[in-house]
C-alpha cells in the first residue's frame, strides 16, 4: 500500500509557490487504497488521494473526475468544471492549493506543463514501486503481506463489533447475562469484550513472543480501539519501531491490561462468546471463528507451531464453540427482536431448512387464531383455546428456535404482550430442599409473564426412583401458575416423543393443558448438508465441491444409523468444528496465510465418514 504525507507530495513540484504549514497532520495522507474499488480505478488512474483530519477520505483525483466523498458535494465533478470554492472549510487551504495545482496541469495542454505533469505521475509511481520491495521481504520480521492479512481480519472485527452494536437485543443482554460481575456492564459496546477476548485467545496460546506477535496484538487492540497506527509508515519503519523498548513496553500494558472487572465465574471465559450464547445470537459462531483466527495468527508468529500451541489452539476452539459458564437456573430471557412484524418472524420460520411438517402447522394454526380474534372482535362466541404445546422430537431440530418464533407470532396477533422467552430445564426448576422448588419454578415463571416458557427435557421432571423427588413439586406449582396465569402465560415443553407421552400423562392437570402437539423430525441428508453450509456462512468459510461430496457422504451414513438420540444440527455443528481444527493443523505447514486460505474447507479438512459415524454413535463399523 501506498502512503505519503501531504508535505512530501508537495516536495515533488520543484518551484511550485505551496506553502505547507504545521498544521497539516501525517495523518492527513495522498494514499492508493482499495477506495479506487469503488469507482473501477486503477492505480495508473489515479493521481492523489486527500484525507481530512480524521483520516475519512474526501477527494479523489483522476485524468477526467473529481470524486468527492462529502454529502455536502456533488459525487463526481469533471476536472473542466472544477471550483476550487466547493473545498473551501472542507480542507485546508494547503490541501486546496495541491488540488489547483494538479487540476491545472491536467487542463493545460502545453508540453511543458504535460511534462511536469508526467513527471509527478512518475515519480509516485517510482514510490509505489519501491514501497513494494517490500510486500513480500522474507528479512524483514513481518513483510506488507502479512500486514495487509492483518488488515482483512482486524476490519472483519470492526464489522462485527458495527453489527453487534447496533443490535439492541445485544447491548441489553450484556446487562442481563453478566448481571452477577462486579461492575455494571451498561455502557459497554462489543468492542470492549472483544478486546478483552483477544488479549486472553493471545496469552493463552503464546509461548515465545517475538516482533512479530508483538506487533500482531497491537495491531489488533488498537484497530478495535478505533485507531490505525501503522497507516501511513512504511513496512520497514514498523519494523524498526516493533525493537524499541517503549514498543515492548506498551505491548506488555496490553496485556496487562484491566479491560473489565467481571465474576470469578467469566474468569477462564471468552466473553463475548460466552454472551452470545447465552442469547442464541446468529453471530456466535462467526464470533468464535474470528477469535480463533487471530490466535491462529498469533501461533504462526515464529513459522513454527509446537505441540503446546496446537492443545491450546485446540482449547480455544473449544471454549469459543462451548462456552462452559451458566447460572445455578440456567434460565435465559431472548427479547423480541427491534422493528419486528408478523411478516419477518414468518419469513424466518420460512427460511428454516427442514421442518415442512411443523410450519405446515404452524400456518394452521396462526389461520384459526387469526380467525378467532376475529370472531372476537365481532362480538362472536370463541371457542376457548389453549396457546400451549407440546414439541416431540430428537435434538437438535430446532424445537428451541420454532418455540422463539412461536412467543413472536403470539405477540403479534395479540394473544401476548411481550412475547419473550425464557429457556429453562430441570436444573433451573428443581431445588435439593423442601419449599425451594416453588421458589424457583415461581421466579421462573414470573420472569415468563406476558411471553413463553420453554422447558426443554421437561420428561426429567418426572423421576420414578421410589423416593421424593422434588420434579412433582416444581410440576404441582407450574400447572397452578399455568391456571392462575392463563391469560399472560404460554408453556412449550419439549423432548424425546415417548418420555414425553409419559410426562404429560405423569399429572392430570399437564394432559388437560396441553392439547396442541408438534412433531419434529429427524433432518435429511441433503437438510443436514445445508444446515452445514449455513454454519460456513456465518462464519466466513466456504466449502470446495469436493469437501462438499465427501460431507454428504458422511450424512448419508449417520443418516442411515439414526435414534432418537442422533443431534442431527448439534452433530453438524460438532463436525463443523472438527473441520476448523483439521484445517488449522493443515495450514500451520503455510508459510504465508491469505485470506482465501483462512476461509476454504478443503476435503482433507473433512473427517472421515465411518471414523465421524463410529464417533457419533460410539461403535465400530464392521
Amino acid at each position: 500500500m501506498f502512503t505519503k504525507s501531504v508535505q512530501e507530495i508537495a516536495s515533488l513540484y520543484p518551484g511550485e509557490n505551496i506553502e505547507v504549514g504545521d498544521n497539516i497532520s501525517p495523518d492527513q495522507i495522498i494514499q492508493f487504497t482499495e477506495l479506487f474499488k469503488q469507482f473501477d480505478l486503477t492505480t495508473e488512474d489515479v493521481h492523489l488521494v486527500i484525507f481530512d483530519k480524521n483520516n475519512n477520505p474526501l477527494v479523489v483525483i483522476t485524468d477526467l473526475n473529481i470524486f468527492y466523498l462529502h454529502n455536502q458535494l456533488p459525487d463526481c465533478v469533471k476536472i473542466t468544471d472544477y471550483n476550487p470554492l466547493q473545498l473551501k472549510g472542507l480542507l485546508s487551504d494547503n490541501q486546496v492549493d495541491i488540488i489547483n495545482k494538479i487540476t491545472d496541469l491536467i487542463n493545460n495542454k502545453k508540453n511543458e506543463h504535460r511534462k511536469t505533469l508526467d513527471s509527478f505521475v512518475n515519480k509516485i509511481k517510482t514510490i509505489v514501486d519501491a514501497d513494494k520491495q517490500n510486500f513480500e521481504n522474507k528479512s524483514l520480521f513481518f513483510d506488507g503481506k502479512y500486514i495487509e492479512l492483518l488488515l482483512h481480519e482486524s476490519e472483519e472485527l470492526i464489522k462485527l463489533c458495527n453489527a453487534l452494536n447496533s443490535d439492541e437485543l445485544f447491548i441489553r443482554s450484556v446487562n442481563l447475562v453478566f448481571d452477577g460481575a462486579n461492575q455494571v456492564m451498561n455502557g459497554y459496546k462489543a468492542e470492549h469484550l472483544l478486546i478483552f477476548d483477544i488479549i486472553k485467545a493471545y496469552k493463552d496460546v503464546i509461548t515465545t513472543e517475538n516482533e512479530k506477535t508483538r506487533f500482531t496484538l497491537a495491531y489488533f487492540f488498537e484497530r478495535l480501539k478505533g485507531n490505525d497506527f501503522a497507516k501511513g509508515i512504511s513496512v520497514q519503519r514498523l519494523n524498526e519501531m516493533t525493537t524499541k523498548q517503549f514498543f515492548i513496553d506498551n505491548v506488555e500494558k496490553i496485556k496487562n491490561a484491566n479491560i473489565l472487572s467481571i465474576d470469578q465465574a467469566y474468569k477462564d471465559q471468552y466473553l463475548l462468546t460466552t454472551l452470545l450464547h447465552r442469547i442464541d445470537h446468529n453471530l456466535f459462531l462467526k464470533t468464535g471463528n474470528l477469535i480463533y483466527r487471530f490466535a491462529s495468527i498469533v501461533v504462526k508468529g515464529d513459522n513454527v507451531i509446537n505441540d503446546q500451541e496446537k492443545q491450546a489452539l485446540k482449547k480455544v476452539l473449544e471454549k469459543t464453540s462451548h462456552p462452559a459458564v451458566s447460572t445455578e437456573s440456567d434460565k435465559l430471557t431472548q427479547q423480541i427482536p427491534e422493528g419486528d412484524t408478523l411478516e419477518i418472524v414468518m419469513n424466518e420460520l420460512k427460511s428454516l431448512i427442514g421442518l415442512e411438517e411443523v410450519k405446515k402447522s404452524i400456518d394452521d394454526f396462526i389461520n384459526y387464531l387469526k380467525i378467532q380474534k376475529i370472531r372476537k372482535e365481532k362480538g362472536l362466541e370463541n371457542v376457548q383455546t389453549s396457546l400451549h404445546a407440546v414439541f416431540l422430537g430428537p435434538p437438535g431440530t430446532g424445537k428451541t428456535t420454532v418455540a422463539r418464533l412461536l412467543g413472536r407470532i403470539y405477540k403479534h396477533l395479540g394473544y401476548l404482550q411481550k412475547g419473550h422467552l425464557v429457556e429453562t430445564d430441570r436444573a433451573g426448576m428443581v431445588a435439593g430442599f423442601v419449599g425451594q422448588t416453588a421458589i424457583k419454578v415461581n421466579e421462573i415463571v414470573n420472569t415468563s409473564l406476558d411471553g413463553v416458557l420453554f422447558i426443554d427435557e421437561a420428561y426429567l421432571l418426572v423421576v420414578d426412583n421410589g423416593d421424593r423427588d422434588f420434579g412433582s413439586e416444581a410440576i404441582d406449582t407450574l400447572v397452578k401458575r399455568m391456571e392462575d396465569n392463563r391469560e399472560k402465560l404460554v408453556v412449550i415443553v419439549a423432548g424425546y416423543t415417548e418420555p414425553m407421552k409419559e410426562f404429560i400423562e405423569s399429572n392430570h392437570g399437564l394432559r388437560s393443558r396441553f392439547s396442541r402437539y408438534f412433531v419434529f423430525d429427524h433432518f435429511l441428508p441433503l437438510q443436514l448438508l445445508e444446515i452445514m453450509k449455513s454454519y460456513c456462512k456465518k462464519s466466513d468459510f466456504t466449502l470446495t465441491d469436493e469437501a462438499a461430496d465427501k460431507l454428504l457422504d458422511t450424512f448419508e451414513m449417520l443418516y442411515e444409523k439414526r435414534d432418537e438420540s442422533f443431534g442431527n444440527a448439534r452433530v453438524v455443528r460438532n463436525i463443523f468444528e472438527r473441520c476448523i481444527q483439521h484445517q488449522a493443523n493443515r495450514l500451520v505447514a503455510i508459510p504465508n496465510l491469505t485470506n482465501e486460505l483462512l476461509q476454504t474447507l478443503e476435503a482433507e479438512d473433512i473427517p472421515e465418514p465411518k471414523l465421524t459415524v463410529e464417533q457419533v454413535f460410539l461403535t465400530k463399523e464392521k
